[in-house]
């Protein structure tokens, strides 16, 4: 659809509402919102109905706030094969391009066969589109910037005659309310995750994500032959976002030369008094090249992860670790405030101010820097998983971050 047609589009649909949409829009005082139905029925707001044709004459992606968060280039709304895209405005298309009828139901060029795309709620052919361009969210070209940064593999000296020694120890994870079953994860040891909350969640109302707790997980852990082999029990700390590793060339320098084992990384000691080193570490699950919304159990057949199917830990490419919930605390059991999330704002009340250095209503995050209070807070944390979680070894070691 060509910029000329669009804008005798426009004017004709000018014509049509304006006097339908005139003395609606005229009653709507600068304080007032119109009716939704008035959107609708007219697509403007009272202060853009001067500018409607230059929205309407501009199909570009980057003139579309949500296509523009893509990165999507060309053209959106529509595009050069006349389709909005589900980010445009008005939505997606209703009628699918004529040339979808012609192409496979299992076609890779369509959308919905892409897993980012469908999220995305794109319909037709995005992959490539009809203009032969492929879009942001294809397959193809995530797996392109999937390896965008990535060095070349490292140089290994041979795998050792045995897997390394067996390793058990806590992690934990701060979380919201919402519970999903883990596949790929990043986690911390408790000075790690005592760093973060008071560095990124408590000082926010309500706290950062809304979260609400600090889980206990028990896992046990070794090192393949392959990284035994390099004189280490951790490969490099990797990110996973939604159950994916998104490091550049994930599989290519770790998983592949190394099998799925578990990294770390150690944390940033001097902005948060803590009484020993925080640490980070990343735990691959199925299929880690994919969200969990892209895996198919074809992936999750040729990546397994690390986690092992039964109990016992080998160290074999597939079987480096176990994961066991060990109990989790409230977070508003350590500052006293109950349902701070949600009554915060009302009541004043804040578990801690950097301005200040000291809570409102609570003193269990004061003293950030002060190495006697964070040994009491970690002390506090540890005391109360064992109080309430018997069943579990009080303290277990935290392994060396050798990598």
């Amino acid at each position: 659809m060509t910029k000329l047609l669009l804008l005798i589009l426009s004017s004709l649909l000018r014509s049509l509402i304006a006097e339908e949409v005139a003395d609606a829009l005229a009653s709507c005082t600068e304080d007032d919102e119109c009716s939704l139905e008035l959107l609708q029925r007219g697509g403007i707001k009272k202060t853009l109905v001067s500018s409607y044709t230059d929205v309407a004459a501009d199909p570009s992606c980057s003139a579309a706030p949500e296509c523009a968060k893509l990165k999507l280039a060309g053209n959106c709304c529509p595009n050069d094969a006349g389709i909005s895209l589900g980010c445009c405005p008005g939505g997606a298309t209703a009628v699918p391009s004529p040339a979808v009828a012609s192409v496979p139901k299992d076609s890779k060029r369509l959308c919905q066969n892409n897993p980012a795309c469908q999220e995305l709620n794109l319909e037709g052919m995005c992959c490539p589109n009809p203009a032969g361009s492929s879009l942001g969210c294809c397959d193809s070209e995530i797996e392109k910037q999937d390896m965008l940064g990535a060095g070349p593999a490292p140089e290994l000296a041979p795998p050792a005659a045995a897997p390394g020694p067996l390793m058990t120890f806590y992690l934990y994870r701060v979380d919201n309310d919402q519970r999903y079953k883990l596949n790929g994860v990043n986690m911390a040891n408790l000075l790690g995750d005592v760093w973060y909350l008071h560095n990124e969640v408590v000082f926010n109302c309500p706290r950062k994500f809304n979260i609400s707790r600090l889980t206990r997980f028990k896992v046990t852990a070794r090192a393949t032959r392959e990284l035994a082999g390099q004189g280490k029990n951790f490969d490099n700390f990797v990110a996973f976002d939604k159950a994916k590793c998104t490091v550049p060339g994930c599989s290519q320098l770790h998983w592949d030369p190394l099998g799925y084992v578990l990294g770390c990384t150690k944390n940033d000691p001097g902005r948060v008094a803590l009484p020993g080193e925080a640490a980070w570490y990343s735990l691959p699950g199925t299929c880690p090249s994919k969200f969990y919304f892209q895996k198919t159990a074809a992936c999750m057949q040729n990546e397994p992860g690390g986690q092992c199917k039964g109990s016992k830990v080998t160290g074999e490419r597939d079987c480096t670790y176990t994961i066991q919930e060990a109990g989790e605390i409230p977070l508003d059991d350590l500052s006293g405030i109950k349902n701070y999330n949600d009554v915060c704002e009302s009541t004043g009340v804040r578990e801690y101010d950097e301005l200040t250095d000291k809570g409102t209503g609570t003193s269990f995050w004061n003293g950030k820097a002060d190495p006697k209070k964070g040994k009491e807070r970690v002390k506090f944390i540890t005391d109360l998983f064992a109080k309430r979680f018997p069943q579990f070894p009080a303290l277990l070691e935290d392994p060396v971050c050798d990598a």
